[in-house]
């Protein structure tokens, strides 16, 4: 009697045994795929992250370029308007009429017309 007794606890144990072994078995395929899909999902954000750090970046340049292109004339514009005030100042310099101080005082007014609004004309 204690024979059978001791064979059924250890069939009943065994059978546990295995019932636990399955369950784990389908916890680690669970886990495996949701680690395939980690793994799946961290590839597809780093390609994300260099597609816009090269779109950043082609932004930045044109940024740069168009900056760049935008200050060289602005350079270009300022020399030419100082250009044509030195030509008034000689002109006028020589002429000792009534009119060069007008003629001074408009050619200064146009060159600080090329100041951005946002400068101060002081």
């Amino acid at each position: 009697m204690f024979e059978l007794l001791t064979f059924i606890i250890v069939v009943i144990v065994v059978f546990g045994l295995v019932l636990e072994n399955i369950r784990i078995k389908n916890k680690n395929i669970e886990l495996m795929f949701m680690l395939t899909q980690s793994y799946i999902d961290t590839n597809a954000i780093k390609d994300q992250i260099t597609k816009t750090d090269d779109i950043e970046k082609d932004h930045l340049i044109k940024f740069l370029s168009d900056t760049r292109d935008l200050a060289f004339n602005h350079i270009e514009n300022v020399n030419n308007h100082l250009l044509e005030f030195k030509k008034v100042i000689d002109d006028e310099t020589l002429n000792t009429n009534d009119n060069s101080l007008n003629n001074i005082f408009d050619a200064f007014n146009k060159l600080k017309n090329i100041y951005p609004e946002d400068m101060p004309n002081d």
